[in-house]
């Protein structure tokens, strides 16, 4: 009973810290000098590394690593005097272990470091539909080529997430049988490589 009242509280604050970045997003979108409003949609690859916290030692110990699809979409402002800077939000899905992780890129950030290159920086939340919604935070880096052709990049992009956590539902869940709790987490990393649409 206890442990279900911590991981229904632990979700909880979790979508509200979601909620407040994508609303400071918002506000310091709108307040920084917005030069002009940039929208994408990018469609490629990915590489992950996937490890599970269930308590089960034999599930545990090791992690399994596949490849997928990525697609996103989404806008940044440009502002600030040297227009170099980018701000924004975006919706991304990947294909995980034959599921799909949504990620919502709250707090999205990119800086033109040269004519061709942007290098960038973001934080937001994570669900994963394996049949149970199992949500968390992540956070990503990525490189950008820009203009292969006209307005048409290629980014690499390297992402890491907090633990997912779920409760445990189903009869072939792992159990754990020392602390006996109700939650079960999950960890990734990917590495994807995608074009890169603006308009």
């Amino acid at each position: 009973m206890v442990s279900s009242m911590v991981s229904i509280w632990v979700s909880m604050q979790k979508k509200t810290i979601v909620k407040q970045c994508l609303g400071f997003a918002v506000i310091a979108g709108l307040s920084s000098g917005v030069h002009a409003v940039e929208r994408y949609v990018n469609i490629g690859v990915n590489s992950h590394d996937v490890s599970f916290s269930t308590g089960d030692a034999a599930v545990d110990a090791s992690s399994q690593q596949d490849s997928g699809f990525h697609l996103g979409f989404g806008f940044r402002n440009q502002y600030g005097k040297s227009q170099k800077h980018y701000f924004g939000f975006g919706v991304e899905a990947d294909e995980l272990l034959g599921d799909v992780v949504l990620g919502l890129r709250a707090l999205d950030y990119q800086y033109q470091i040269h004519d061709k290159f942007r290098i960038g920086a973001y934080f937001g939340g994570a669900q994963l539909d394996s049949g149970a919604a199992q949500t968390g935070y992540y956070t990503g880096l990525n490189l950008s080529y820009l203009n292969v052709i006209k307005n048409l990049d290629v980014v690499l992009d390297y992402r890491v997430t907090d633990d997912l956590a779920r409760d445990r539902l189903f009869d072939d869940d792992p159990q754990d049988p020392l602390m006996r709790t109700n939650d079960i987490f999950l960890e990734y990393t990917v590495f994807a490589a995608y074009f890169n649409w603006r308009f």
